[in-house]
């Protein structure tokens, strides 16, 4: 009878490690992941007619756009999208297109000619480009 009262008391032990284990393991991958996730990018290459580019980061030295060159056929729309834990927005001045500002937007803009297109994110400097091809 002790033994068996014994056997219950190990294994009850056990499972409580074992939860502990998984409840710590948990939480360590939680609090390492983003408060505000990043949408991510379309799995594969980029087709010849969409495109998607993210903001990633958490503070003002490791926000970004990736990815940072994205290359495109002619004709093809770009849709960047963020959520974040500051205002952001994508800036085109030679084309003079502007995203909204704010901590969570989508822009969309179609690349109908070929070329180098510049951007940045006028809040906090960072920036990335576009190459248009045939």
């Amino acid at each position: 009878m002790r033994k068996a009262r014994l056997a219950r008391a190990s294994l009850c032990a056990a499972v409580v490690a074992a939860a502990s284990l998984w409840a710590l393991f948990g939480a360590m991958q939680t609090s390492a992941q983003s408060a505000y996730p990043t949408p991510a990018p379309p799995a594969g290459s980029p087709t010849a007619n969409a495109a998607s580019v993210v903001i990633t980061g958490m503070t003002t030295s490791d926000y970004s756009f990736q990815p940072r060159t994205l290359k495109v056929k002619a004709g093809a729309r770009v849709t960047w999208a963020w959520q974040s834990n500051a205002p952001h927005n994508v800036t085109f001045s030679k084309l003079g297109k502007q995203s909204m500002t704010g901590q969570s937007e989508t822009f969309k803009l179609r690349f109908k000619h070929t070329g180098i297109f510049h951007y940045f994110c006028s809040v906090h400097g960072f920036t990335g480009k576009i190459v248009v091809h045939k």
